[in-house]
């Protein structure tokens, strides 16, 4: 995670067909936590069954995480507080983190977030989805119209750490800043699947 631009946190992630109410993203509070392979840097860990779609670095923010070989120091990914922000979960105890705005330094990073869904999601079926958003403290600019959600039919793993050349099927905040740094803001929206979407990709496209 590179201390520029802007940090999204997220939790709280539900996503479920809007009658039967089942929730369809895996740990979608980011409690459960998976060792550091050998030889991976320790900030590709992420919480369990979360992965990365690009080269990116997301964040892992836990008590936890001197458990699981984070180390201390200036890039802290304590909670409360951390590198980035003093920030309480919005449930549970950990979040995560991603770099999701263009900077002139970097203007092609980008960092995501990416999670195999529990079922296969139906043609024409009409999908929830709930998160929670917060600014992280550290932030000196914020963003509209640059955090998005897409949903795939497959893995997306690319060998760069660059935006990814997708289409997201939804956009957060597309004329509103998200400013806010004490609360989590809740986001609220409704999917309709083009049918055999098994993947949800999460930040700027």
């Amino acid at each position: 995670m590179r201390i520029i631009s802007v940090i999204l946190l997220l939790i709280g992630i539900k996503f479920c067909p809007t009658v039967i109410g089942q929730n369809l993203i895996p740990n979608y509070s980011f409690e459960d936590t998976v060792p550091i392979p050998p030889g991976i840097p320790y900030y590709y860990n992420l919480a369990a069954e979360w992965t990365i779609a690009n080269q990116g670095s997301p964040d892992y923010f836990s008590p936890k995480n001197r458990e699981i070989g984070l180390p201390g120091g200036f890039f802290s990914r304590g909670v409360p507080l951390n590198s980035f922000a003093h920030q309480y979960p919005k449930s549970g105890i950990a979040y995560m983190g991603i770099y999701s705005s263009v900077h002139a330094i970097a203007p092609l990073l980008r960092e995501y977030l990416q999670a195999r869904l529990k079922k296969t999601l139906i043609k024409d079926s009409t999908y929830c989805l709930q998160f929670y958003v917060s600014l992280a403290d550290s932030c000196q600019i914020a963003s509209s119209n640059q955090f998005a959600v897409h949903f795939s039919n497959v893995k997306i793993n690319t060998t760069t750490s660059e935006v990814l050349n997708l289409v997201p099927q939804i956009i957060v905040s597309p004329t509103t800043y998200i400013t806010d740094k004490v609360n989590w803001l809740e986001y609220n929206f409704q999917y309709t699947a083009k049918g055999n979407e098994r993947f949800m990709v999460m930040g700027n496209f």
